[in-house]
């Protein structure tokens, strides 16, 4: 299913989080163009005078060399050169994307603020799903709910002998002298008239939402609003800082409750997963 708004993955995400708190003349990313043992090489440091990274923190989230951090002690500006130390272990290349953070905040340390707000996320929204191949008993009238629901919304299987859907959305689940329908206890589906044995597995679904997936790798799409992750996310990092930029603690806080209405603002917009005649799933 579709979702209503442009995906984006964690690392672009994570990304918005680093131009929100720090701008684009504090938060870079690119990929290297080379490097050596004690440098990495980047056309972005031609922008800036000797020795304007220095003090930062560059991670290599992609590619050769992917998970290792080193400090920045010095740029090059004509030769586009950050170098660093310690040493690489494994020296970069023309693979390798990297980030560079101010602050010595780690991407993961964002990544966990981005996934703190898909939680939060989580009680707006959730994403549609249909599962085929639910567990059957052998009355052929009790289906077992799959453990990642959390509402159902609807049952459907196909008749082999004709090749047609007999689905039923949104119907009155709760009239058990309807025939077929279903009634919902607990993690079952009780349906009042069995399906045929030559219905396969494969032709039977179980349809409902699922809260949205938390995000690990640095490609993983989004099932939530990015504009939301982002600014919830950039609130969540700097309201709970302990340190932060050096700014005036009254503008410190004030732009992260800015973040916070914003964010609050689109909750509005968000994707609303709850249809009628949907009930919460007791697992």
């Amino acid at each position: 299913m579709p979702l209503p708004f442009r995906q984006e993955t964690l690392a672009q995400i994570r990304r918005r989080i680093g131009y929100l708190i720090y701008g684009r003349n504090n938060f870079f990313y690119a990929t290297a163009t080379g490097g050596s043992a004690s440098q990495i090489v980047a056309e972005f440091v031609k922008r800036y005078p000797d020795n304007f990274y220095a003090g930062k923190t560059v991670y290599i989230v992609a590619g050769t060399g992917s998970g290792q951090a080193r400090n920045v002690s010095g740029s090059t500006q004509s030769a586009g050169i950050l170098t660093i130390t310690p040493n690489w272990t494994v020296t970069p290349d023309a693979t390798s994307v990297f980030e560079l953070w101010p602050d010595s905040i780690q991407p993961e340390e964002v990544n966990n603020a981005i996934n703190m707000a898909v939680n939060k996320a989580a009680d707006i929204c959730q994403v549609y799903l249909e599962t085929a191949n639910p567990t059957v008993d052998s009355t052929r009238k009790v289906v077992t709910i799959p453990t990642n629901f959390v509402a159902l919304s609807g049952f459907k299987y196909l008749y082999s002998s004709t090749n047609t859907w007999y689905t039923f959305y949104y119907q009155p689940w709760m009239d058990v002298t309807r025939t077929p329908g279903y009634t919902v206890q607990g993690n079952k589906v009780y349906l009042t008239e069995e399906i045929i044995s030559s219905v396969a597995g494969t032709d039977i679904y179980v349809c409902g939402y699922r809260l949205p997936n938390a995000l690990s790798a640095d490609t993983d799409v989004a099932e939530v609003r990015p504009d939301y992750l982002a600014l919830m996310g950039a609130y969540l990092i700097e309201a709970t800082a302990s340190e932060g930029q050096a700014l005036d603690p009254e503008q410190h806080s004030g732009r992260a409750g800015n973040w916070l209405r914003e964010a609050q603002a689109i909750e509005a917009r968000m994707q609303t997963a709850w249809k009628p005649n949907t009930i919460e799933v007791q697992q």
